[in-house]
């Protein structure tokens, strides 16, 4: 590691529990956004141990890509971050018929965080996800 290198991140490292906070309290506002959506299912998480790194979430029903799709139409970005290792070609000689693994694989989805996020790219990711849900009426509220 250059010296360069090294003194960004030992800046970066004065502002580590600032990026751990903030990204935490976005995990809050997304729970408390999602939580009454019926068809889908939170993480668990312990905030209070956890330095989250993404925010998954999934999706019921068979309808992650079409959420993608609606999530990609109104500017927000999703992705699948976890593909599972029996799944991918490296692994393929091992694969086995795992179908919980599978269908969790084919339900996850991934929602922008990160520790400087805009007040409005967290209301605008919070307000598409409710409203794709909101439209066909799977929404508790």
């Amino acid at each position: 590691m250059s010296n360069i290198n090294a003194a960004i991140g030992l800046v970066q490292i004065g502002k580590l529990e600032e990026f751990i906070n903030k990204k935490r309290e976005i995990v809050r506002l997304y729970n408390e956004s999602f939580g009454q959506i019926r068809d889908l299912k939170l993480i668990n998480w312990d905030l209070d141990q956890t330095a989250p790194f993404t925010y998954i979430l999934r999706v019921l029903g068979g309808r992650r890509d079409e959420l993608m799709e609606y999530l990609k139409s109104k500017g927000v970005g999703s992705g699948v971050h976890y593909i599972p290792n029996h799944i991918q070609p490296f692994f393929k000689r091992y694969s086995r018929h795992l179908p919980q693994t599978e269908k969790v694989s084919e339900e996850i989805l991934t929602l922008p965080l990160y520790y400087d996020m805009a007040e409005a790219d967290i209301d605008k990711v919070i307000v598409s996800v409710k409203s794709f849900f909101s439209a066909d009426g799977s929404s508790k509220e």
